[in-house]
């Protein structure tokens, strides 16, 4: 059960492997997911970790196998769900914001001759309490993220620009960043 205070909601916590021996080998473990999240809550920092092992999940569900722990979690009980996903001995960790209001008008990322629309991309990137607002400009996150893991124009300096609300309704604001720079939509 959720903790009221605690603003992360686990909607499922499937620990197995899909290649396991004898088909696919699933342990639901949302209750113990969710209580350790809810005994970590700490409003100031917002972060939440599990080790994925026997000794914290419960008994193995393919001996042998190497399996990975996928958690779906909303937040404030909200309707969008995201997710998150470690493999045995690593350590499953969520870190997020509260929920941004900023609402994209517009977002280019572009050189003077050619331009990629990233609009719906950034809404859907700020939509996601784990990554904030703050961007840095053609790092590998944002080429991993916004231009499908290549960089659209090589060697050439490209701008972002966006156009933005900091909610629905307010007055658009606008910022512009080159490669390298970081820029934080408030």
């Amino acid at each position: 059960m959720a903790n009221p205070s605690n603003p992360l909601t686990v909607n499922s916590a499937m620990w197995g492997a899909a290649d396991a021996p004898n088909g696919p080998t699933y342990a639901d473990v949302t209750t113990t997911v969710q209580a350790a999240f809810n005994a970590q809550y700490n409003p100031l920092t917002l972060f939440f970790s599990i080790l994925v092992d026997t000794s914290v999940l419960g008994p193995d569900p393919a001996v042998g196998t190497a399996k990975t722990l996928v958690v779906t979690y909303s937040i404030q009980g909200g309707q969008q769900q995201f997710a998150r996903a470690q493999v045995d001995g690593g350590t499953l960790i969520i870190i997020f914001q509260p929920l941004s209001s900023v609402v994209v008008l517009k977002a280019y990322y572009a050189t003077t001759t050619m331009g990629i629309d990233i609009t719906d991309r950034l809404q859907q990137y700020i939509a996601d309490p784990s990554n904030g607002v703050t961007l840095t400009v053609g790092d590998q996150g944002f080429f991993n993220y916004f231009t499908g893991c290549t960089d659209p124009a090589p060697n050439q300096l490209k701008t972002f620009y966006v156009s933005y609300q900091l909610a629905a309704g307010q007055a658009a604001l606008q910022k512009l960043a080159t490669d390298g720079q970081t820029l934080t939509l408030d």
